[in-house]
């Protein structure tokens, strides 16, 4: 039987990760814009960050779809972005930094949440565990 605050928590956590992957898609829209025009300095930096959006927006459509069956996906995309945004803080007198560690760090607070709605920590589990009222890992 399954159990519908459960089904509800998991459905707006893969709805935040499915909005993270379009968001990250327009991202990458604007991006390539942004590599083409590049001077030779900054050419090569702007298409690998660009091709590195429609990465995340893959990575982000997955988790959307199969949040309990990517062990460690989670894990390395939240250590991503958390490490990039305390560099980026880190160095906020760098000409992109505040703006692009500002990013992240909304990106970090929204997989969060994900993660929790969509209990992220079963995906280390050998199978994809179903959403029932059986269920003793889901709080509340």
């Amino acid at each position: 039987m399954i159990n519908p605050i459960t089904s509800r928590r998991d459905l707006v956590g893969r709805i935040l990760f499915g909005l993270l992957s379009v968001s990250t898609l327009v991202a990458f829209v604007d991006g390539i814009g942004l590599a083409s025009g590049a001077g030779p300095d900054t050419f090569y930096m702007q298409w690998w960050r660009t091709l590195a959006y429609l990465v995340f927006a893959a990575i982000f459509a997955l988790l959307a779809l199969r949040p309990r069956s990517t062990p460690l996906m989670w894990e390395i995309v939240l250590i991503q972005k958390a490490t990039i945004t305390i560099i980026g803080y880190l160095n906020i007198t760098v000409a992109e930094a505040p703006r692009d560690a500002t990013v992240d760090l909304y990106l970090v607070l929204v997989m969060v949440p994900a993660w929790i709605l969509c209990r992220g920590w079963l995906s280390w589990k050998k199978e994809s565990a179903p959403i029932d009222a059986t269920d003793r890992s889901v709080v509340g």
